[in-house]
């Protein structure tokens, strides 16, 4: 499956499920039975699926979900605007070390 399709099945079920949008997990398990029976199929099976590349990887799942987010401002949960806020933070933060750091007041 491309990355392309995958953000489409991403889309469509963070679109519908606002707990997916925050729960990693939810949103693979959801992918996953699109796929697969996982009531019936064996934990084995499941990987030698996984590995033949049969399913989407939970590496891409989460990779579909973040470009999916970056995209389309519904498909974001609470965590999107959390981690968003963070980062701004973290950056504020760098800048103003960066700028004490021209002019080091320990030595």
């Amino acid at each position: 499956m491309t990355l392309t399709k995958l953000v489409d099945s991403v889309k469509l079920i963070l679109e519908g499920d606002e707990k997916a949008r925050d729960n990693d997990l939810r949103l693979e398990c959801l992918i996953y039975m699109k796929y697969i029976d996982l009531e019936k199929t064996s934990v084995l099976e499941f990987y030698n699926k996984l590995n033949e590349s049969n399913i989407p990887s939970s590496s891409s799942i989460r990779r579909a979900r973040r470009k999916c987010q970056e995209l389309y401002l519904d498909t974001r949960g609470k965590k999107y605007s959390d981690r968003q806020d963070k980062q701004n933070q973290v950056k504020e933060e760098l800048q103003d070390a960066k700028l004490n750091s021209s002019n080091p007041s320990w030595y």
